[in-house]
């Protein structure tokens, strides 16, 4: 496993981004030929580390190594707000369609209609609906969704849309797409991670418990759902997590309560990528 980095935090970009605004307001206030220099050195830095952000970008894409190498870098709250700011961070098109879906989902709600992103092809973006959104009656609201695409979100230039085969499946597919909204990092290796141990990772300022069992590999929050304490050091036995400090025991790979049923261990949503075990970013 790697080692540990240390990451800047939220606060330390909202702070940052405070004394920005405040010196762009103590700008304002210098005379004429002051804040014209003034703004022509700013352009100046600007460009420097546009440029500089924009060769890091060049060199990870061509590394073998690049992706994870992002990916880590991405972590970093202040690297990643940096990135953003120079456009060198996109969300992708599907992205881009299921926040929006999101965004106006208590609305459709209130409709009794339900809409999920189906696929994207290019620039064509297939929804599929159940409820008031589809059927003969669902034109009205199926146009008035598509205009609201294809003006809000750039890329797409076609909405079609389908009927879903059930109101489970519409269930199913929110609830991936919120997973689909989060941005994913490494944080190890499913050939280096040991069999039936807790390790402890961090990623930013969370930190988390990866456990593989039977070769299945699960993240939880590093909190025992009994008093919160944490995980490392708990024994896993046939399939059962017990947490070293009172005994309460834990489905290894769903962390579901065996102790008390219900009271559950908080599971982080995971993929695995050609041997990386990527979890998803609380920012």
């Amino acid at each position: 496993m790697s080692d540990v980095v240390q990451h800047t935090t939220w606060e330390m970009v909202e702070g940052a981004m405070e004394r920005l605004d405040a010196a762009m307001a103590g700008i304002d206030a210098l005379d004429e030929s002051a804040r014209t220099k003034t703004l022509e050195l700013k352009e100046a830095l600007e460009d420097f580390y546009g440029a500089t952000l924009r060769q890091i970008v060049r060199v990870l894409k061509v590394s073998p190594h690049g992706e994870p190498m992002r990916e880590q870098l991405l972590m970093d709250p202040m690297v990643a707000t940096a990135f953003s700011l120079r456009g060198l961070v996109q969300p992708t098109l599907a992205q881009d369609v299921v926040a929006l879906l999101e965004l106006v989902r208590p609305q459709l709600s209130l409709q009794g209609a339900e809409v999920v992103l189906a696929s994207v092809d290019a620039s064509r973006v297939k929804l599929r609906c159940s409820g008031s959104a589809a059927g003969c009656g669902a034109g009205g609201l199926q146009r008035e969704l598509t205009e609201l695409i294809l003006s809000r979100i750039e890329g797409c230039d076609e909405v079609v849309f389908e009927e879903a085969d059930s109101g489970a499946e519409i269930a199913n597919h929110v609830a991936d797409q919120a997973v689909a909204l989060k941005r994913f990092v490494t944080i190890g290796l499913v050939s280096e991670l040991p069999e039936s141990r807790c390790v402890p990772v961090t990623v930013g300022t969370m930190s988390l418990i990866l456990v593989k069992v039977e070769g299945k590999v699960s993240c939880f929050r590093n909190e025992c759902a009994h008093q919160g304490r944490s995980l490392e050091g708990a024994q896993i036995e046939d399939c059962t997590l017990t947490c070293r400090w009172h005994g309460f025991r834990f489905d290894a790979h769903s962390g579901e309560g065996i102790t008390i049923p219900g009271v559950d261990l908080e599971v982080v949503p995971l993929r695995i990528r050609d041997d990386r075990i990527q979890v998803a970013s609380p920012w």
